[in-house]
């Protein structure tokens, strides 16, 4: 008599039944994933990216394909269930037939639709057309495995049928059980090779044998052999796996990963402890201090209250304008500044930064993060309500003022400022001042060799057979501390080239270089077809100058009696105030040869003066004495 195996799980407790039936189930979707992921993984180190993106793209179209299918399913599903426990088996019969024909109905009709409609489908999810044929080559991949899939399903009922001797319903039940039980067990050796094929490809290169290796990290983690051990354990108790293998096998790996671990902790404690004391040895070296003697050239400090605005996460832009500085300031005076460093420091004020030339503090400024500076540009008579302060980079009077009186601020006539854009105007306006100082040598050789190229014959002619990397680096310093851009090095290093050979006196070659960059100082200063008001100097100043000036080894300097150079200064300041009340620019004109003196006698006084010689002045320029220096 043939054995009934039919379970019913209306009688007794079905949890038994119902975790047996789980299991498989559990372990083909895993086996499924992890076929996935390795699938994906080969797919990106062996194929491309683009590769990879259309395993990617066809993960939402199979998706949709599978989804509708096991919701029939599962909807036929309910209704076999009920009619299997209502015993009424010719029904179920007709409900297995017609869930068989519906799901072979709508699989052909979506696999065709969606094969015709995947390039629409792509376009409408904004996948790049880049990987559309990977995409249709790839779903076409997966739908003839379908195809195939049923083709040895019917055919493997039509043999049951035709040489087994079975009944449709017999031949559908046993190859169906046997089409499932062929893709699970062709899943784990395709998960074997495609986890070797990964580790082949994403190996490390060692001196180390693979399979000491593969060995050696398998067996290396203590809490993924307690966590397997664990799961054996757990499959031998509560499935109809063999207890005896499964139970001994789990515990073993509990044990050996609990040992594991107590071995890895002791390791650790001893790693640390020589950690410390490497540490420890690396302090008492005496070279150790070496590396404490770097200056950065150029920093920004600030308080931890500024620090929104140089992080990006949230949305400062101050690393994005420190850029723009470097940028600004190459173009403008044609020299490379240094990198810029940025960083925190708890013991300034929350809001309060610093800047620092060389490790040392030149100028600092203090901002309200959530405040606007408006400034009067000086013909906005109407005030505004607001915390009085000061611009840090002009040191003009400001208010701070609220992001809801902005608008109104600005409609008035106020300029109106937000605390990067302070923090970057007083950085490039610090740099300005300093960048003659932050000119090495070294960043004189490279503007050297960057035109060097295309200047072969200059290059060679004038370094260093007239001048050394030094001594052009003092001129064009000295071209920077008055503000004289030195873009145009080829001009500038020419000049050098003619008079070099004359004097070596970085000085007067700079008053040189300076004649030779006419147009570029004149356009600076002056605006053709305008009338420009300048400050002259009295001839017999100047001789007095020039009969004061000393010519030693080291070059030349202005020897002048102090009450004179006192008398001369303040006879300087009454004409230069004449210009301060008209709203012009501090320009002195004197001669050539005075020029660079009486610059040294009045820039300590002065620092915004403009001493402008007669050679550096175009001839179409227009110029208008308000008065002379006389004393």
């Amino acid at each position: 008599m043939k054995k009934d195996t039919t379970n019913d799980m209306t009688v007794g407790n079905p949890v038994s039944l119902i975790i047996k039936f789980m299991i498989p189930m559990c372990l083909g979707n895993l086996f499924q994933q992890f076929y996935n992921i390795a699938d994906s993984i080969i797919a990106g180190k062996f194929i491309g990216v683009n590769a990879l993106a259309a395993i990617g793209s066809t993960g939402s179209l199979m998706f949709f394909v599978t989804g509708w299918l096991n919701g029939l399913c599962s909807g036929f599903a309910i209704i076999i269930a009920q009619m299997f426990g209502a015993k009424k088996y010719d029904r179920m019969r007709h409900y297995v037939a017609m869930s068989v024909y519906l799901m072979a109905a709508f699989s052909i009709t979506m696999t065709i639709g969606f094969s015709l409609a995947n390039k629409p489908i792509l376009h409408l999810m904004n996948s790049p057309e880049e990987v559309f044929n990977d995409v249709t080559a790839y779903m076409g991949i997966i739908y003839a495995g379908l195809i195939i899939t049923g083709i040895n399903l019917v055919g493997g009922i039509v043999m049951g049928m035709v040489y087994g001797g079975l009944s449709i319903n017999d031949a559908l039940s046993k190859y169906t059980i046997l089409t499932i039980g062929d893709g699970l067990s062709s899943q784990i050796p395709s998960l074997l090779i495609s986890l070797a094929t990964g580790i082949l490809v994403t190996k490390a290169s060692s001196d180390g044998e693979l399979g000491d290796e593969i060995v050696g990290q398998l067996f290396s983690m203590d809490r993924v052999l307690i966590m397997v051990g664990a799961a054996l354990s757990v499959l031998g108790i509560l499935t109809p796996l063999p207890w005896y293998i499964f139970v001994p096998l789990g515990a073993a790996l509990i044990f050996y990963g609990r040992k594991l671990g107590t071995k890895a902790g002791e390791a650790k404690i001893e790693e640390s402890a020589e950690q410390e004391e490497n540490e420890a040895q690396e302090i008492r070296k005496p070279e150790n201090v070496v590396s404490l003697l770097n200056v950065d050239p150029i920093e920004l400090e600030f308080g931890y209250g500024i620090i929104p605005l140089a992080d990006v996460n949230q949305g400062g832009d101050l690393l994005d304008r420190v850029v723009m500085i470097r940028r600004q300031i190459a173009l403008e005076l044609g020299a490379v500044v240094p990198i810029i460093r940025l960083r925190d420091n708890i013991q300034l004020n929350p809001n309060q930064y610093v800047i620092k030339i060389k490790g040392i503090q030149v100028s600092e400024g203090e901002i309200l993060f959530d405040h606007y500076m408006a400034m009067n540009p000086g013909y906005v008579e109407e005030e505004i309500t607001g915390i009085p302060t000061f611009e840090p980079s002009f040191h003009l009077p400001a208010i701070w003022i609220t992001e809801s009186q902005r608008e109104r601020a600005e409609s008035l006539g106020y300029t109106v400022v937000d605390p990067p854009s302070i923090i970057a105007t007083h950085l490039t306006e610090v740099i300005r001042q300093h960048i003659a100082e932050l000119l090495t040598r070294q960043d004189v050789q490279n503007l050297i060799n960057n035109i060097k190229d295309n200047n072969s014959t200059l290059i060679d002619e004038l370094v260093p057979k007239l001048m050394g990397i030094g001594e052009i680096q003092k001129v064009l310093q000295n071209l920077l501390e008055e503000g004289i851009s030195i873009r145009d090095l080829v001009t500038i290093l020419e000049t050098l080239a003619d008079h070099a050979a004359v004097t070596r006196d970085p000085d007067i070659l700079t008053e040189y270089a300076r004649q030779g960059l006419k147009r570029a100082i004149s356009s600076k200063y002056f605006t053709v077809g305008e009338v420009t008001n300048v400050v002259t100097v009295d001839p017999a100043i100047e001789q007095e100058i020039m009969n004061s000036v000393k010519n030693t080894e080291q070059g030349s300097y202005l020897s002048l009696d102090p009450e004179r150079s006192k008398k001369i200064v303040e006879a300087l300041g009454n004409e230069l105030k004449k210009l301060e009340d008209m709203g012009k620019n501090p320009i002195v004109i004197t001669s050539p040869i005075v020029r660079m003196y009486f610059r040294n006698l009045a820039k300590d006084y002065y620092k915004d003066i403009i001493v402008i010689s007669y050679n550096e002045v175009e001839s179409n320029v227009e110029l208008q004495s308000v008065g002379m220096v006389t004393a």
